[in-house]
């Protein structure tokens, strides 16, 4: 009975230690993920600002695309783009027109050639 209680113990003791070892493992493989892609790109849309496109979280192209322009006033970020698109401060009409064909960005739905007043 002793010899079991060693070996019930040990084994339990042997669990532990495969467990942690593969939380561990788990916790470092995400930190390093993390770090493969330090400039991806958040933002879902790009705005036109005019001489320049700027990133925003959320838009309201019905509320903000109020002045006429040449350009498109609202690009959606697609998901290849939030892996491909640098996150800059602001970006030029070219790499726009570069990232739509590339399909990175596409319009949104909602938006005309407009500037982005907000």
């Amino acid at each position: 009975m002793k010899i079991n209680r060693n070996i019930t113990g040990s084994f339990l003791v042997g669990l532990a230690v495969i467990g942690l070892a593969f939380g561990a493992s788990a916790v470092n493989q995400e930190k390093v993920s993390d770090k493969a892609n330090p400039g991806k790109f958040a933002p879902a849309f790009l705005v036109n600002k005019g001489a320049q496109y700027e990133s925003r979280a959320s838009v309201d192209p019905i509320q903000n695309c109020e002045l006429p322009d040449p350009k498109t006033c609202v690009y959606e970020v697609t998901s290849a783009g939030s892996s491909n698109i640098p996150d800059l401060p602001s970006y030029t009409a070219a790499q726009l027109q570069d990232y739509a064909d590339n399909g990175w960005v596409t319009p949104h739905p909602g938006a005309e050639n407009a500037l982005y007043s907000d």
